[in-house]
């Protein structure tokens, strides 16, 4: 559940209007511009589509790149006026006339989107970079002393659209929303497609559509023949148990990306750079008091932030790494982290963003499961 983003005097952004299909880049030369919005916030056209950005002191916070031409434009024009690089590439959904292109920021940038979008953009091959961080409700971005706040608008064009927020401009960036009450288009439709076409049950389109109609408008199916009724598959209600309310971890998105950042996307213990493989780590738990905050995280490769989460390593308060002699004991195995036991933990340098002596303290305690002899 979410919180409605309160009806303010915003700043409008025109983002719909994609209906009819533009004419082929190659057929003409593109029209690109940039307009200033409020602020420190712009507006990038490319031919009919449009995304906006975020100046600030430590890089620009991007939206939609457009495609691989118009990010390659964005990202020389923003380097020539601005002088600071792209630090995060938000997608506003997953379809790839907005988000193509996004791998032309992937030297400086974080790439940023709904946890839906993610495994559309993986799962149909879209022609970008694919998200680093993903959220579910609401997520918060600051560089350089502003914000952008991200919520999810439930299905809609997409099931993944976002909304960004820019409180300090007081403006908002939305993109295809559609009509309140219409029923949701499917992905495989083109924009082309007025009238005509017409789907059976079996056909996974037409199945979409039809539960979609009988959730929003009741279930006007009880007056069908027995055997069209038969012909229906089970719902998928009937294919898991009870439901059962789920208190979101509020934060954790944000979370990630100030540990990330203040780490330099490396691992603080090995040094390992592939961002896929790496997480942020909470020193002492979310679950048992821990808080969303720089000092209770660390960056970890993924299995060393399993291992710290169950005791089997930990990080001392002078800042090294031990290995629990456990690990040899119950498993007969460790040869690769005990190989890492002593090693100098590599933390951001402000002191306000390296881990809290006291809870590394609490870790050691209270989480690591005894110390390893050398």
């Amino acid at each position: 559940m979410y919180k409605s983003i309160p009806r303010l005097g915003l700043a409008a952004i025109a983002a719909l209007g994609v209906i009819a299909a533009p004419p082929p880049a190659e057929a003409q030369e593109a029209k690109r511009a940039i307009v200033k919005v409020a602020g420190d916030l712009y507006r990038f056209q490319n031919n009919f589509h449009y995304s906006v950005f975020l100046v600030t002191p430590e890089g620009v916070i991007a939206t939609d790149p457009i495609n691989a031409g118009a990010a390659k434009w964005l990202k020389a024009e923003i380097a020539k006026r601005f002088k600071v690089p792209v630090k995060y590439v938000i997608y506003s959904h997953d379809h790839r006339d907005h988000i193509a292109g996004g791998e032309v920021f992937a030297d400086t940038a974080t790439f940023v989107a709904h946890e839906n979008a993610k495994a559309t953009i993986i799962g149909e091959k879209r022609p970008t970079a694919v998200p680093d961080v993903t959220f579910a409700e609401r997520m918060d971005i600051e560089l350089g002393g502003k914000r952008v706040e991200l919520t999810y608008v439930g299905p809609s064009h997409s099931d993944n659209s976002i909304v960004m927020r820019f409180p300090a401009e007081r403006a908002l960036f939305a993109v295809d929303i559609v009509t309140v009450n219409r029923l949701p288009i499917p992905d495989s439709w083109s924009r082309q497609i007025v009238v005509g076409k017409k789907f059976g049950l079996e056909d996974p389109d037409g199945k979409y559509l039809w539960d979609s109609f009988q959730s929003r408008y009741g279930n006007f199916g009880s007056g069908l023949s027995d055997n069209f009724q038969d012909s229906l598959s089970p719902s998928e209600s009937d294919r898991y148990g009870k439901p059962q309310l789920v208190p979101p971890r509020l934060g954790q998105g944000s979370f990630r990306l100030v540990v990330m950042d203040a780490y330099q996307r490396r691992c603080a213990v090995t040094g390992e750079k592939t961002l896929p493989a790496l997480e942020a780590a909470h020193i002492r738990p979310f679950a048992e008091g821990g808080k969303h905050e720089i000092r209770n995280g660390i960056f970890l490769r993924r299995d060393v932030h399993r291992l710290f989460d169950l005791g089997y390593v930990t990080i001392t308060p002078s800042q090294r790494f031990e290995v629990s002699r456990r690990i040899k004991e119950e498993f007969e195995n460790g040869r690769d982290y005990y190989a890492l036991h002593g090693r100098e933990v590599a933390v951001p340098r402000a002191k306000n963003k390296q881990p809290a002596a006291e809870l590394l303290d609490w870790h050691n305690n209270e989480r690591f499961k005894n110390g390893f002899e050398i």
